[in-house]
């Protein structure tokens, strides 16, 4: 019979002590300024301690009623799904993957000219996007890349 309180005991807290912790701040501008009352509010800033050591930071549009930006870290590394604003509205980039790391070195005879644009004859890859859009053509004007492939999709 005294076993029953015990275990209630042990599982209330082991929930309560992996539950996340958050902290919430408003404000009348977007990103930045006096923090208000939150009746005055247009914007909240949440940053959320979660059970698996993550931080998450999060700017929500509270008019709107939407999340404008959301940027998670692991240590270093940044993990789950980040929110960013474009000129279309919040856009989502989704960072759960595994990072493959190792010891081996570079090899120093080896110079990539442009980390944004392919190079296949040292099986460079430069980063893209889930499209097929070098990564770096999506943020840049036309022609910015000196070395910009041909045919590559804008």
């Amino acid at each position: 019979m005294k076993r029953l309180p015990v275990a209630g005991l042990l599982i209330f807290f082991a929930l309560t002590s992996a539950a996340q912790t958050g902290n919430t701040k408003y404000y009348k501008n977007a990103y930045a300024g006096e923090e208000v009352p939150r009746e005055k509010a247009k914007y909240a800033q949440t940053i959320t301690d979660n059970p698996d050591g993550s931080i998450s930071k999060e700017w929500k549009n509270l008019k709107k009623n939407q999340v404008e930006s959301r940027a998670i870290l692991k240590g270093d590394e940044p993990v789950g799904i980040w929110v960013y604003m474009t000129l279309k509205g919040p856009e989502e980039m989704d960072y759960d993957f595994t990072l493959e790391y190792t010891d081996q070195e570079c090899p120093k005879d080896i110079a990539i000219k442009n980390f944004f644009a392919d190079e296949p004859g040292i099986s460079y890859e430069a980063p893209k996007l889930a499209t097929g859009m070098l990564f770096a053509s999506a943020l840049l004007p036309a022609g910015a890349l000196a070395d910009e492939p041909e045919g590559v999709p804008r």
